[in-house]
């Protein structure tokens, strides 16, 4: 999943950068790098990418779905341990039955773990200058030029079929590897943008740090469809 497009930077006439999260929707995360001090003020402003706006700090209010980001690279992988251990709890509470039952969104617990083990998957492709798409298992002109339903409307149909099983070995194997991948990583790394991940590829907000995609396809997603499987009324048949 890609960041919003909606981020918020708070700067002082340092240049110095704090973060402040915002209500917009589920897929706001903190910023970390400084930006350019608004002229107008040359105080602390909020910049929602090129359009400046005053505004006093208590109008904004946190999101409470919105997790705080990581203060680093130890900090990212331990939430991203913490998540997957509470998403792999709820998992263990149900029957083979119980995951490959269709819920009302018409995706079973086996499609939630296709879906973001596939983009999962292409964090660390990412991560690796890979093309994604590849990684994802999507039609690359999906990718590249549709829109986030259209690829993952693709990732369903092309997993929809397959075995819980061969689902659940994916779902394990794809988080080896984006932990190995994250562990052999300079914490600096994080912070470079996404179009030095990925140079050839037009991605929105490409010059915003790669951690942000990183966030939103491990915990912040784990934590989002663990609650939606959490949420389920599984007395229903």
């Amino acid at each position: 999943m890609a960041p919003h497009a909606r981020r918020v930077i708070v700067v002082n006439s340092a240049g110095a950068a704090r973060p402040v999260r915002v209500t917009s929707t589920r897929h706001n995360w903190l910023a970390w790098l400084p930006i350019a001090v608004c002229s107008g003020c040359g105080g602390e402003c909020y910049q929602d990418l090129t359009t400046i706006t005053h505004a006093p700090l208590e109008t904004i209010q946190p999101d409470p779905e919105t997790p705080p980001a990581p203060t680093g690279k130890a900090d990212l992988l331990s939430r991203i341990h913490h998540s997957r251990a509470a998403l792999e709890q709820a998992l263990g509470q149900l029957s083979d039955d119980q995951m490959t039952r269709h819920g009302p969104d018409g995706w079973s617990v086996k499609d939630h773990l296709a879906h973001f083990t596939a983009w999962e998957q292409g964090i660390s492709a990412l991560l690796q200058g890979r093309p994604r798409y590849a990684a994802m298992g999507v039609d690359e002109a999906i990718y590249l030029h549709g829109d986030e339903e259209q690829t993952n409307a693709m990732i369903y149909e092309r997993n929809r079929e397959r075995s819980l099983t061969d689902v659940m070995a994916a779902f394990e194997e794809s988080h080896r590897q984006i932990i190995e991948v994250l562990e052999g990583m300079e914490e600096t790394g994080l912070l470079r943008p996404y179009s030095h991940y990925q140079p050839d590829e037009s991605q929105e907000s490409q010059d915003s740090p790669v951690v942000y995609w990183v966030v939103g396809n491990t915990f912040a997603h784990y934590d989002e469809h663990r609650r939606s499987i959490e949420s389920r009324d599984w007395s229903n048949p």
